[in-house]
């Protein structure tokens, strides 16, 4: 969820704020002059193309006019009443905002900037222009300008909410929260009732590692407004970043059934959506989000990673070039381009296999091999657990695990997917996959989900695993070592990828039971231990004893990585998970450093031309 500005108040009807030409009144005029939101087009419509009425009175009644169209969503009429206003009074510093707002929606931000910067030079007392350049800067990511035009709106006046919530939100942004955290507290001491600026407080909060914090306040703010939208909204974002997918839908369509003509929310549903695998409902809410406005690209972005995962690699292609056109520079722009791109390399010349269709199957099934296999026989086992109980719940594993059985199918491999596995369930998946893998020329085992060490051994999570003491470990999780036994069979390349590091918040309270009763200390580092075994590529989502991202997109940013290059051509698997890495540290700006431990003999390639 993107920090939200309050949304501008247009005030084509404040004629007091700058100088208007009123010459002399009649009936019609007086309506006009008197309108309301209800009536403006209706009666403003008469004076605009009366030629009796003075041409100040018919540039009031066009500036009232682009209000008007403003407030009902039409701005290519809004932004063409408030031109033919300014060319008949370029004195009125309320035109010139208008006009600003409307060319502002209709994605004209530079011209918007330099309406906005004349009718602030027409009015240096109006704020509402500063209010609305700072909107546009904003969205622009130009957040130390934004909070300098809203600090002349609170140096204007003082008692400015939006001024004081719009300032803390840009400063948000920037990463200095002791001043966010201050304006936001003003705005809502100056209205106690605005609860947009306690939900952006809220989101400060989350941004600064105050995660229960925020949770709390977020539960409190829903129960102080249960009419707020605002409320739900953030709520909704709080619990998709801990995990809770289905409570994150059930806030946002709270959210979005208070104001379905809010973009923030449909965004924020479509968020939750996309995490929950809901990639058709995604793309709804984020269109309905471009829709209602247009000029924000994380929109475009979300809604390519919807299309990818629905495989419509046109349309993912076309949202991210437009996201990209948008800001160039926005790493997670940038990365959703990579990942359509790598997609449509894959995709160029060959008809793209199918991904699996079950969500969430009881047992694992097995996917067909392609068609043209390469040389010697290729089995894996996919598994990829989402939905963890008590707030542990990850967003992306289930999609991680069917993008790679995709890709692996398309390799040649017979692949054994499970998802959302509970031990049961993953035991017989291994079975399966054991039973295929004897003798095979190559085998890949890949892991998404949850995963810890204790007494450095690595315990893989199934979705049912919960443990009170050593023997719960030993029998309720699946211990990485097992799944190296079953690799022993395989008489080539043997593999094993485990995007398993991820924040695990049951592991120490794990660690705290067993540190209780164990007869030896636990080890209570984060992240899997550091493995090794003869003949075997192990490749980690990160450095041992180290937490992995679970990603705010489709994927975690190693599989994004992984699926970047696992079918690129003519590269040793070796290169293959160096080049990996690098993209995986550079999604992640250096905080996510993959590493692969490699024991294996001889060359082997996952794809030759």
């Amino acid at each position: 969820m993107q920090t939200r500005l309050l949304h501008v108040m247009i005030t084509g009807l404040m004629l007091g704020c700058a100088p208007l030409a009123l010459a002399g009144a009649d009936e019609d005029y007086d309506a006009c002059d008197k309108s309301t939101l209800e009536n403006v087009l209706d009666v403003c419509a008469k004076v605009a193309i009366d030629d009796a009425q003075s041409t100040g009175n018919r540039a009031v009644a066009l500036t009232n006019l682009s209000w008007g169209f403003i407030e009902a969503g039409e701005y290519e009429k809004a932004f063409q009443n408030a031109d033919a206003s300014i060319k008949l009074n370029d004195k009125d510093a309320v035109s010139w905002n208008n006009r600003g707002y409307a060319r502002f929606r209709l994605g004209k931000l530079d011209e918007a900037i330099a309406d906005y910067a004349e009718s602030i030079k027409r009015d240096p007392k109006y704020v509402q222009p500063l209010i609305n350049r700072g909107e546009v800067y904003f969205k622009r990511g130009e957040y130390q300008k934004a909070a300098s035009d809203y600090s002349l709106v609170i140096k204007a006046d003082p008692k400015n909410v939006d001024g004081w919530n719009n300032r803390g939100a840009a400063l948000q942004r920037l990463k200095q929260y002791d001043g966010a955290l201050a304006d936001l507290n003003q705005a809502v001491r100056l209205d106690p009732k605005y609860v947009l600026a306690q939900a952006n407080r809220i989101e400060a909060y989350y941004d600064l590692g105050k995660i229960d914090k925020a949770a709390t306040e977020a539960d409190a703010l829903v129960k102080l407004f249960p009419n707020g939208g605002d409320a739900y909204n953030i709520r909704s974002w709080i619990r998709k970043k801990r995990g809770d997918i289905d409570g994150a839908i059930l806030d946002a369509e709270k959210a979005v059934s208070l104001s379905p003509e809010d973009a923030s929310f449909r965004d924020t549903r479509g968020a939750a959506f996309l995490a929950k695998g809901r990639f058709a409902d995604a793309v709804t809410d984020f269109s309905k989000a471009i829709a209602l406005f247009a000029e924000d690209s994380s929109y475009y972005r979300q809604r390519a990673e919807a299309k990818l995962a629905l495989v419509d690699l046109e349309g993912a292609k076309a949202d991210a070039d437009k996201a990209l056109s948008m800001k160039p520079d926005d790493a997670d722009n940038l990365k959703t381009m990579n990942t359509v791109q790598a997609a449509m390399l894959n995709a160029n010349g060959r008809q793209v296999s199918p991904e699996v269709t079950v969500e969430t199957p009881k047992k694992p099934e097995a996917t067909a091999p392609a068609k043209s296999l390469p040389p010697g026989r290729r089995v894996a086992l996919v598994i990829g657990n989402s939905a963890y109980p008590d707030g542990m719940a990850l967003p992306n594993p289930v999609n991680d695990a069917k993008a790679v059985a995709a890709a692996l199918a398309r390799l040649g491999f017979e692949v054994v997917l499970a998802t959302d596995a509970t031990k049961i369930a993953m035991s017989d998946a291994m079975y399966q996959f054991a039973v295929k893998a004897e003798g095979a020329d190559a085998a890949m085992v890949f892991y998404a989900g949850h995963g810890m060490q204790v007494d450095g051994v690595n315990y893989l999570m199934p979705v049912d695993g919960s443990a009170e003491n050593q023997a719960d470990l030993k029998h309720k999780f699946i211990a990485a070592d097992a799944i190296l036994d079953d690799l022993k069979t395989v008489k080539g390349m043997r593999m094993l990828v485990l995007d398993a590091c991820r924040n695990n918040p049951l592991s120490r309270s794990i660690k705290v039971k067993l540190a209780k009763v164990a007869s030896r200390a636990v080890d209570n580092r984060s992240g899997l231990a550091d493995m090794k075994a003869e003949g075997v590529l192990i490749a980690f989502a990160t450095q041992p004893n180290e937490v992995a991202a679970d990603g705010d997109g489709v994927n975690s940013p190693f599989t994004m990585a992984l699926l970047q290059h696992i079918e690129t051509p003519n590269i040793e698997v070796d290169t293959m998970f160096k080049r990996v890495r690098t993209t995986a540290s550079e999604m992640t700006e250096g905080v996510q450093l993959p590493q692969t431990v490699n024991s294996s003999t001889g060359e082997f390639y996952l794809k030759q031309d």
